[in-house]
């Protein structure tokens, strides 16, 4: 792998004056070659203000459109959202992602005396006209699990949407990476297999890198089995 070169979809214009941090970008190119890029901006990491944007490039990555809200609904409590975009076989993009809900401003997403996390949510959000405008995000459910997906989707030949993400908990024990599925274009989601579990108080899926005690999971019944993980 080579780095070709480097570049800035978006930077705060006023850094002097208001504070605009973005986060958790994710990219989808669209048959006519543009770019479409999701990205969270708000006030700080973790704030309630945190919304999700879109910006497009039509000159592959060198120029970048001013980021323009996802969508302009309000909701009460508050969500700050992530999303990432995915380009579907039948021209849509489809946005994943979660929320979670913030019950006042200054209440942090992490309990720090309990480490409790805020509800959250999975939504999804759609495009008909190539990233220009969305569908206001709705709710879908895996198993009455909030799940960190923190990746797009993908597209099988069959047609089949594939997700991966975990069931978000900062417990010592119970972490697991799950793969989902949808087989009506994102309607409905189902858990497919279990792709990834920890040995008891050692490791999140998110962290699978730095742990040397991770267990591969064994097939679940709901779905093919997943090999074992290969060290890269």
């Amino acid at each position: 792998m080579q780095l070709v070169e480097t570049g800035t979809i978006y930077a705060n214009p006023d850094p002097l004056l208001v504070s605009r941090q973005a986060a958790f970008p994710g990219l989808a190119r669209l048959t006519n070659g543009d770019i479409v890029a999701l990205f969270s901006i708000g006030q700080a990491f973790d704030a309630t203000d945190m919304r999700a944007f879109v910006s497009r490039s039509t000159d592959n990555g060198h120029t970048w459109s001013t980021p323009a809200p996802l969508h302009t609904k309000t909701f009460a409590p508050e969500e700050s959202e992530t999303f990432k975009p995915a380009a579907l076989a039948d021209g849509t993009l489809l946005a994943t992602g979660y929320v979670f809900l913030r019950p006042t401003p200054l209440t942090p997403i992490v309990d720090p005396k309990t480490n409790e996390l805020l509800p959250l949510h999975n939504k999804l959000s759609r495009s008909h006209d190539g990233g220009h405008t969305w569908t206001v995000p709705e709710r879908f459910i895996v198993e009455d699990v909030g799940l960190e997906l923190s990746g797009p989707i993908i597209q099988r030949a069959s047609g089949e949407l594939l997700g991966s993400g975990a069931p978000f908990h900062l417990g010592p024990d119970n972490h697991e990476g799950w793969l989902i599925s949808s087989v009506d274009n994102g309607k409905t989601w189902q858990k497919k297999s279990i792709f990834f579990r920890a040995d008891p108080s050692a490791v999140a899926p998110g962290k699978a890198a730095s742990s040397t005690s991770a267990a591969p999971a064994s097939p679940s019944s709901s779905g093919p089995s997943i090999s074992p993980p290969v060290a890269t």
